[in-house]
């Protein structure tokens, strides 16, 4: 394992109320969070190097005001642009619709994947197209609000 030395004040142990080890721990999880967070590693990389499991990590990240899934506006946009698109060209079932189709589209979007995707790009796939699948059954009940809209939200959190 690689180590890594950096110096602090002798007081920081006292500022911030924690023990070496605590301070270790903490100072990795930051790291990862952050890191993972710039989009340069993977949630599983993250947990590795923070010492936890993707679990952990994710409760950790949320713990900290972090996004646990770091998504792009325009790439969801375009992603559920593409989504749109296929779901209008291959009847793609909604909510409540035929559990056997559901599967088989989960099953085609693995496929299409190279043999060297990690298991958070096949997750982050599948949690990408059921939450297309329920937005496009959201618009059919006409449950929806602008793009606009949604930003402003987001900006009041």
């Amino acid at each position: 394992m690689t180590q890594v030395s950096i110096e602090l004040p002798e007081t920081v142990y006292s500022v911030l109320h924690c023990s070496p080890g605590e301070l270790d721990k903490e100072l990795l999880l930051a790291a990862s969070a952050h890191w993972y967070q710039q989009g340069r590693i993977s949630q599983e990389w993250a947990a590795r190097i923070s010492g936890m499991d993707r679990a952990d990590f994710l409760l950790a990240l949320a713990r900290m005001g972090k996004d646990s899934f770091v998504i792009e506006f325009d790439d969801l946009d375009g992603e559920l642009a593409g989504e749109r698109m296929m779901n209008r060209n291959n009847s793609n079932p909604l909510p409540g619709g035929n559990m056997q189709a559901v599967k088989q589209e989960e099953l085609d979007t693995i496929a299409q994947l190279p043999d060297d995707t990690d298991m958070d790009e096949i997750m982050y796939r599948l949690y990408v197209l059921d939450k297309v699948r329920k937005g496009q059954h959201a618009v059919d009940q006409g449950q929806t609000i602008t793009s606009d809209q949604l930003k402003r939200e987001i900006d009041s959190w």
